[in-house]
């Protein structure tokens, strides 16, 4: 992990001190030293804080040379003769040339800042799985991928954003909580000149390609071989699997084994899951585990959960390293403690639900329909903000997420996108403003890495009917190819044993706690900026209901409520 903080103007001694105070108040980094590096004429200049090499496997995220400087973040591939390349993309000293040389073959999760005598360049990647935000303070321009880092003091809260956080559960729109913060597009390869002035150059797929394309399974199953290959060779770092057992996890878990790597899997269970801790993804995922040769291993998100038990620290990180629009229920499963010794790789599933339907329908169900674009609006509105119980926000809020929806199904349209298409394009877009993040949350932990999150897959995964990739087939194809003996397991609930000498034992489920901390500080800021979005009368009657009856949708809405207004008590 990374956190920088890049200044294009006159120098000030002051961002050497708010990232201090920043690593004082993150306590993951805590004992890590801030670095600096400043151009000769001291217009542009970088501090930075990151977990030691020999965490990295003698990796450093920084190089510097003849006036010039490097640095990124994440865990980038590199593409060359139609392989994935792990190797030289986490070498920092080949990000000192020119863009031109590198930029466009990159891919994963990754930031890269890159600075000389005349300018300063930065690019996060393609899907925006690294966030970059930037701000301009005493005439210059900050950038950092830390949103808190680049945040103007005293600054308030977007109206668009609250709303987004509270009837959605993520930053739909992409914007930063705070104003005065703007976030650099995803693929946008921007250039300050010395004067803060910049030009943008635009890497990655347009949506309508994407959804043109025809499907090539062998091709894909590949691609997916390749990264996967890629992404471990990171000598020195261990490789986790997360495993539910689901259609994803067994796609990667597949092409790990064919890339000939070799992870320890991992399944997290959470309290209030049928069966806890012997939840069905447990369960089968131990099945999985064990048809594979991989060791298996459980973590249980329970009543000692740092989220439950030490909710003030949490909401302190989620500040920290959040742009403001990540919901406590999306960092369940977060750790406060330090990771000693090598930071593990993970892989996981993430954005296979790209392939089968997105987030508008469960694999089997009825894509999202609309023959207008006002009608696909619409559809897709009631499918991000669940109906029922009723939002929490007001009709001015629900009026600012559908002129934002409107005009999202209009530009994919106008672009050459199909109006049938335009569930799944949000969902692309999703990876960037929810996925992207929150994985920023958990970086002090892991480097969290996804096969499927690649554009050079999107093609094969997007391109077949709305209806055929709700069949699943690009799953079915890819398990075909790669791993045909994982598909005869069960998707649902396994009906194998819970071995006790494991050690677990049931725990109730432990929302009361978070439902008594959100009472009281709702009640405690009557004037928070939320409230211009909300509807006072369903806060409250959600507020009071039993905890036990709060279940489904209500959950999550308790969840955003506790996302902003205990960190205001915090």
């Amino acid at each position: 992990m990374i956190a920088f903080l890049v200044r294009i103007g006159e120098p000030v001694a002051a961002d050497k001190q708010d990232l201090d105070a920043w690593v004082r108040r993150y306590p993951l980094l805590a004992d890590r030293p801030v670095r600096r590096w400043a151009s000769e004429d001291g217009r542009a200049s970088c501090h930075w804080v990151s977990h030691d090499e020999d965490q990295l496997g003698g990796v450093t995220y920084t190089a510097a040379a003849q006036g010039a400087f490097a640095l990124f973040g994440g865990r980038p591939v590199r593409w060359r003769n139609g392989e994935a390349d792990g190797r030289d993309s986490i070498d920092a000293r080949g990000y000192l040339a020119d863009p031109a040389e590198w930029a466009a073959e990159l891919d994963g999760r990754y930031c890269v800042v890159r600075a000389d005598v005349r300018a300063v360049q930065v690019l996060s990647d393609a899907v925006g799985l690294q966030p970059l935000y930037r701000s301009e303070r005493d005439g210059s321009v900050l950038i950092s991928n830390m949103a808190s880092l680049v945040t103007p003091p005293n600054a308030g809260q977007g109206v668009r954003p609250l709303a987004c956080l509270l009837a959605t559960g993520w930053g739909m729109t992409g914007e930063p909580l705070a104003e005065g913060v703007d976030r650099i597009p995803p693929g946008a390869l921007v250039t300050f000149a010395r004067d803060g002035s910049h030009t943008v150059k635009t890497y990655g797929p347009a949506y309508r390609e994407i959804f043109a394309a025809k499907p090539d399974y062998d091709e894909a199953a590949r691609l997916m071989v390749s990264l996967a290959r890629a992404f471990a060779d990171w000598p020195g770092r261990p490789r986790l699997l997360a495993l539910s057992g689901g259609r994803d996890s067994r796609v990667i878990a597949a092409a790990l084994r064919r890339a000939e790597v070799t992870p320890s899997a991992i399944t997290v269970a959470f309290s209030g899951q049928m069966g806890y801790p012997a939840t069905g993804d447990v369960l089968l995922g131990n099945r999985i585990a064990g048809q594979l040769g991989l060791e298996h291993t459980i973590r249980t998100v329970g009543v000692n959960a740092a989220l439950y038990s030490r909710l003030p620290s949490v909401l302190d990180v989620l500040r920290l390293t959040s742009p403001g629009t990540t919901a406590l229920n999306d960092i369940m499963d977060i750790k406060l403690e330090k990771v000693h010794g090598p930071l593990p790789l993970m892989f996981d599933g993430v954005a296979g639900e790209i392939a089968r339907g997105g987030f508008e329908s469960y694999l089997e169900g009825d894509p999202l329909r609309g023959t207008t674009v006002d009608e696909m609006t619409d559809a897709i509105l009631g499918m991000v903000v669940m109906g029922n119980p009723a939002p929490l926000v007001n009709a001015e809020a629900m009026a600012l997420l559908r002129a934002w929806v409107h005009e999202f199904v209009s530009t994919q349209v106008d672009e050459g996108v199909k109006l049938e298409d335009v569930p799944d394009a949000l969902h692309l877009h999703r990876q960037a403003t929810w996925h992207g993040p929150n994985v920023t949350n958990r970086e002090h932990r892991e480097d969290a890495v996804s096969m499927m999150l690649s554009p050079k897959l999107w093609p094969h995964m997007l391109g077949t009917p709305a209806r055929d990739r709700t069949s699943g087939v690009f799953h079915r194809e890819l398990l075909d190819l790669l791993g045909p003996e994982l598909a005869v397991f069960p998707y649902q609930t396994a009906a194998a044993s819970w071995i006790p000498e494991q050690g677990f034992q049931d725990l109730s489920d432990p929302i009361e706690p978070i439902l008594d901390a959100t009472r009281g500080a709702v009640a405690s800021h009557s004037g928070h900026a939320a409230w211009a979005v909300l509807d006072r009368e369903r806060v409250g009657r959600l507020l009071g209901t039993p905890a036990q009856e709060i279940r489904g949708p209500a959950r999550f809405q308790l969840w955003n409520l506790a996302t902003l207004f205990c960190d205001a008590a915090a």
